[in-house]
């Protein structure tokens, strides 16, 4: 059996099978995409763990040449830091220093007078008293930025004095939070950070925190501009090198005041990124990498084309198939229509002959009985009996009535005619006590139809509101031309149609009336759609409403 949903659970299954494509293949690019920022995060995270690895390995190296002598000169100092070729073997730091434990303001003073033999403008920054001071000494490579970090005391500053003061009660290389290094003295201002390792007395023991305290003698440290440093590293991951990936690092967490690095600056955010951590001297960095483009131009070629082809088919699909079920239908409804009209037609002819066969002897029985009650001998108790047998034959005629508008199946006599004649027709011919109030339509048109079925049909429509209304109330006709269409609105002020029966109302030999066929309103609805209109009604108020065609 053919269903007359099929085009729609066509279309649904079609679509379903669309979007069941697309999602798979966005969870395999997603997991792709998962799977590639993890091999990205961990590529990312060993590549600058071994280089602060390596940078550690620097200020151990360059401990060691303080622990191997009492004394370091200048000149020991510049020609070891430059044999460690820190420019070609490890890029990326902007200078190796050394910063020495001066002590009190009478150390600092003899402290001073020492360095002045050789730098006569050399002073401890800055000059704010102070239990203990510590200066910056040693300097590699000498220039003209690295030159103003000479004589500085990084304790005087939060950030690095905590850092100095961690490495020294540890015996480890330690990290500073963000800073703007000393030397940032023109042009666009980095991001920095410090690697501390203390340097112990050689004849002082250093195994407590106390004892390494009292033993401190300086720190060895490198220096970073943050930019200068990741832009040195991350080049050497081949996915860098795409300029879709875009990375990020924070100092402990993620906020703006933490920024240390953003390899795209000026790029937009995009949604899709993925986050690790970098736990390096008694430091934790955040390191954030996300895909200027979330998809590749074939992924998004992909990603549109099997929607845009899907539901092309679809849409295609469903069209085709509603244009064959529609035409189907229309078959099914040619057959049934005219099975319906041959036996409506075989139907009719039988009900002719016995509408015939009956009317005349109900001619008769009406006849004899004004005959009889004409007679002024009847009693009234006779007079009774006549009237109800008058009743009873016309209630037999009304029904044979029924039955035959029901049954015609003649065509149509469309001719032009006024709509509102045809109604004015009926309401003249209809019986209606005095009581009823009649408002009929003030517009008029001309409408092509059969006068005579529109009549039948407006008139039972009337009759039954007339009915309904228990002869006391309301009925107002109102036309109007709606583009297309004609309409008439029947209302009436009697009580609303039950809710569970207004569906049926229109169903042949469907009555709620003791007496009723259950054939007139069945008999409106097919004239009707024989004039290939509609009708329907609604409640509060009641109104019935007839579309006719122009």
């Amino acid at each position: 059996m053919h269903s007359r949903h099929f085009d729609f659970i066509a279309l649904g299954s079609s679509l379903f099978i669309t979007f069941a494509i697309l999602g798979l293949f966005y969870s395999y690019i997603l997991i792709q995409k998962d799977n590639e920022f993890d091999l990205i995060a961990k590529d990312l995270t060993a590549s600058i763990q071994n280089r602060l690895v390596n940078y550690e390995q620097v200020l151990f190296a360059t401990r060691g040449l303080f622990i191997s002598s009492n004394g370091i000169t200048e000149n020991e100092w510049q020609i070891f830091v430059k044999n460690q070729q820190i420019d070609n073997r490890f890029p990326g730091v902007q200078v190796v220093g050394y910063s020495q434990k001066v002590g009190n303001s009478e150390d600092l003073e003899k402290h001073v007078q020492e360095m002045r033999s050789a730098y006569p403008n050399y002073t401890v920054r800055p000059d704010t008293p102070r239990e203990t001071y510590h200066s910056i000494i040693y300097v590699e490579p000498v220039n003209t930025r690295n030159l103003q970090a000479f004589g500085y005391d990084m304790f005087t500053e939060p950030v690095r004095r905590a850092a100095l003061e961690k490495a020294c009660d540890t015996n480890t290389a330690t990290i500073t939070g963000k800073v703007t290094l000393v030397q940032e003295i023109g042009g666009e201002v980095q991001p920095g950070f410090l690697m501390f390792l203390p340097v112990y007395k050689n004849n002082m023991p250093n195994e407590s925190v106390e004892e390494k305290q009292a033993a401190l003698q300086g720190f060895v440290y490198v220096a970073f501009r943050t930019y200068d440093l990741f832009n040195a590293i991350l080049p050497s991951l081949s996915e860098i090198q795409h300029d879709d990936i875009r990375i990020k690092i924070y100092d402990t967490a993620k906020s703006e005041e933490n920024l240390l690095y953003d390899s795209k600056k000026d790029a937009l955010d995009d949604s899709w990124s993925k986050s690790t951590q970098i736990d390096f001297g008694h430091r934790a960095w955040v390191v954030e990498f996300s895909r200027i483009r979330a998809f590749t131009e074939f992924e998004t070629m992909v990603m549109v084309a099997v929607p845009a082809i899907g539901v092309s088919m679809s849409t295609f699909a469903f069209i085709a198939i509603r244009s064959n079920q529609r035409y189907i239908n229309r078959i099914t409804k040619l057959n049934e229509d005219l099975v319906k009209s041959e036996k409506l037609s075989a139907v009719g002819q039988l009900a002719s002959r016995l509408a015939h066969d009956i009317r005349n002897p109900i001619s008769v029985i009406k006849n004899t009985v004004e005959i009889a009650k004409n007679n002024k001998a009847l009693d009234e108790k006779m007079i009774s009996q006549l009237d109800r047998i008058e009743r009873a034959a016309s209630k037999i005629n009304y029904q044979v009535s029924d039955t035959l508008d029901f049954v015609r199946t003649t065509p149509l006599q469309i001719k032009e005619n006024s709509i509102k004649k045809i109604i004015s027709l009926v309401a003249d011919r209809i019986e209606k006590p005095s009581t009823m109030i009649l408002n009929l339509p003030e517009s008029d048109y001309i409408i092509k139809c059969d006068a005579e079925k529109l009549e039948v049909a407006i008139a039972n429509i009337m009759t039954n509101a007339i009915q309904a209304m228990d002869s006391e109330g309301t009925i107002n006709i109102r036309v109007n031309d709606q583009d297309r269409f004609f309409t008439i609105e029947i209302e009436n002020s009697g009580p609303e149609i039950p809710e569970e029966i207004l569906s049926k109302i229109f169903e042949p030999l469907f009555t709620t009336k003791p007496k009723g066929t259950g054939l007139g309103l069945a008999t409106v609805k097919n004239i009707i759609e024989q004039h290939g209109g509609t009708i329907y009604v609604k409640n509060k108020p009641t109104i019935f409403t007839i579309s006719l065609p122009k």
